[in-house]
């Protein structure tokens, strides 16, 4: 997703920082501060001329030194709305890799091509991913999975609402909660 409005950019900030997205500052190294900058880049990056050119080089700078200080390689444009991030770690993230809206990622998840293929995972809308998971292949991900801690995803997940364990992971049942409903957390379906 790429933000392209002032009025989008303030959405997207409410529902992913809430009151903390107006008083962040963007030199700080935490979760918070990584989501503040990836969509405050991802907004200058649609922007045209020398100014916008500048502007989005000046926040692409400060969003590499953040993502190396946490350890986070996500590129632009790959999230929906509502990335949720808890804790910060060795999250990788292909740049080819969609995924939907209001996702929650854990620390030390990869997610990426397989063998030196082009295409990465799509996911869907509200799907956890637990820490250690790793995703990756030409695949997708049905919407509200749960991908649970240390679970390797090779093969496409069809069924909503799946939660996915183990090596290779395999939808042992159905939950008909997402992520967002169990941690009491206000979220759009």
């Amino acid at each position: 997703m790429i933000i392209s409005t002032k009025e989008q950019l303030k959405k997207v900030l409410s529902t992913e920082l809430g009151e903390k997205s107006s008083n962040i500052l963007f030199f700080k190294t935490n979760r918070f501060s990584l989501l503040w900058l990836l969509r405050y880049t991802e907004y200058f990056s649609s922007k045209r001329g020398f100014f916008g050119e500048i502007i989005f080089r000046i926040f692409m700078r400060r969003y590499t030194r953040v993502q190396l200080l946490t350890g986070c390689t996500i590129p632009l444009g790959v999230f929906g709305e509502g990335l949720t991030i808890f804790h910060t770690g060795s999250i990788v993230v292909n740049g080819k890799t969609r995924i939907g809206r209001n996702c929650c990622i854990m620390n030390n998840v990869n997610i990426g091509a397989n063998n030196g293929e082009i295409e990465s995972p799509r996911i869907g809308d509200n799907v956890y991913i637990g820490p250690g998971a790793v995703i990756f292949g030409n695949i997708e991900i049905a919407d509200n999975c749960w991908v649970g801690a240390n679970a390797v995803v090779n093969k496409t997940v069809s069924e909503k609402g799946s939660v996915l364990l183990g090596v290779p992971a395999v939808a042992v049942k159905k939950s008909n909660l997402v992520w967002w409903q169990k941690n009491n957390m206000n979220r759009e379906l």
